[in-house]
C-alpha cells in the first residue's frame, strides 16, 4: 500500500514537474515574436509621430507641464525620459527623430537584441515626460515591448534573420526554422500578463453601474469628441441592442482568459476578440488601444499555423540545419527530445 501509494505520489509529482517545464521552458518557433514585434514596431511608430506637431508644446522645459512641475508630480519615483535634458526646440525634434530612428530599425529588425532595448527606452520616455497624454494604450504597449526584449524577437521576419540565412546558405549550410527556450519564456509571460489585463478589465466594469445596466457603450458613443458619435441617431431606436453589446462585451472580457488556455476554444476567443475590438474602436475612438490589444493577442497564434499563413519563404528560420541522423527534425520534435529523459524515468518508476 505504501509503494503503490509512494509511487503515485512520485509519479504526479513528475507528471506536473514535467507539464510545468514544458509550459515555460520547451523549445518554440520565434516566428510569434517577429510577428508581434513587427506589429508593435508600427504601433509605436504610429504613436510617437504622432507627437511631432506638438512636441514642444508637450516637451518643452516651458510647455503644457513645465519639468519643474513634473519632478514634483514624480516625487521619488525613478521615471528616466531622455526629453529632460532637452533645453530647446531643436535638440528635441533632434532626440524625437532619432527615437523614430529606433523605432524603425526595431520594426524591421536589425541589430534587434539591442533595438527592442532601445525602443522600449524611446517609448517610456515620452510617457514619463508626458503622463497627462498617457491613456489606455500606452501601458499595453510598453508592456508588450517589455517581452519583446527577453525573447529572440528578431529570429525570425526580420532583416537580422536574413542575414543570418544568407551567411548560413555562404557557408552551404541550409537555413531550417530555429527553436529557442526563451521564445517560450516571453510569449508565456505575455499570454499570462495579457490574460490578467482581460481579467482586470472585466471586473473592473463588473463594479460600474453603467456596465451592469447595460448603458455604457450609450455613454462612451454619445461624448461630442467621440468618433462614434455619428452612431447615436441610429442606435436611439435600439435601446436592446445597445443592452446587449455592452453585456456582451463584460461576457467578452470575462470569458477570453480562460477560453483562450484551451486548444479547443482558443480560435474562437481569438475570433470574437476581432469583431469585438474593431466594435468598440468605432463606438468609442479607442482605435490604437484596440488594434494594441489585437497585437498582444497575437501571442496566441499557433507558429505553424503562422508559417503556413505566411509561406516558406517569407517565414523561413535561420538556424542551422540539423546533423546527420536528425536532418528534417521539426520544433514539435525538438521539444518532445528535450523532455524525453523526464519521461523515461516515469515509465521507469
Amino acid at each position: 500500500m505504501r509503494t503503490s501509494l509512494r509511487n503515485y505520489v512520485t509519479t504526479s509529482l513528475e507528471a506536473c514537474g514535467e507539464g510545468w517545464n514544458r509550459f515555460w521552458f520547451a523549445p518554440t518557433d520565434p516566428i510569434v515574436l517577429g510577428a508581434v514585434r513587427i506589429a508593435t514596431g508600427l504601433m509605436a511608430l504610429y504613436w510617437q509621430l504622432s507627437h511631432t506637431p506638438d512636441l514642444v508644446e508637450f516637451f518643452g522645459r516651458q510647455g503644457i507641464l513645465p519639468l519643474e512641475m513634473l519632478e514634483v508630480w514624480r516625487g521619488d519615483a525613478l521615471n528616466f525620459s531622455y526629453f529632460d535634458e532637452a533645453l530647446g526646440a531643436t535638440p528635441l525634434y533632434a532626440l524625437h527623430f532619432a527615437g523614430t530612428f529606433v523605432l524603425l530599425l526595431f520594426t524591421l529588425g536589425i541589430f534587434t537584441r539591442f533595438t527592442s532595448i532601445a525602443a522600449l527606452l524611446v517609448t517610456l520616455s515620452y510617457i514619463h515626460r508626458g503622463p497627462m497624454l498617457t491613456a489606455l494604450m500606452e501601458p499595453i504597449l510598453a508592456l508588450i515591448q517589455f517581452y519583446l526584449c527577453l525573447g529572440p524577437s528578431g529570429a525570425a521576419l526580420s532583416i537580422d534573420a536574413w542575414r543570418q540565412r544568407r551567411s548560413l546558405q555562404a557557408r552551404g549550410l541550409a537555413a531550417a526554422p530555429g527553436v529557442s527556450s526563451w521564445a517560450t519564456i516571453a510569449i508565456r509571460l505575455l499570454q499570462v500578463h495579457i490574460t490578467a489585463v482581460y481579467a482586470m478589465m472585466a471586473l473592473a466594469k463588473i463594479g460600474s453601474p453603467a456596465w451592469w445596466n447595460g448603458s455604457a457603450i450609450w455613454w462612451l458613443a454619445v461624448r461630442p469628441e467621440s468618433p462614434g458619435f455619428w452612431l447615436v441617431p441610429k442606435l436611439a431606436p435600439h435601446l436592446n441592442l445597445i443592452e446587449a453589446w455592452t453585456h456582451a462585451i463584460v461576457l467578452f472580457e470575462l470569458g477570453f482568459p480562460l477560453l483562450v488556455w484551451n486548444r479547443y476554444t482558443r480560435p474562437l476567443a481569438l475570433a470574437v476578440s476581432v469583431p469585438m475590438w474593431l466594435l468598440l474602436a468605432l463606438a468609442t475612438g479607442f482605435y490604437t488601444f484596440a488594434f494594441t490589444m489585437l497585437i498582444a493577442n497575437l501571442a496566441f497564434v499557433s507558429p505553424t499555423l503562422l508559417r503556413e499563413l505566411l509561406g516558406s519563404k517569407l517565414a523561413a528560420g535561420t538556424a542551422a540545419a540539423p546533423q546527420a541522423g536528425k536532418r528534417g527534425a521539426s520544433p514539435a520534435a525538438a521539444q518532445s527530445a528535450t523532455f524525453a529523459p523526464l519521461r523515461r524515468a516515469r515509465r521507469a518508476t
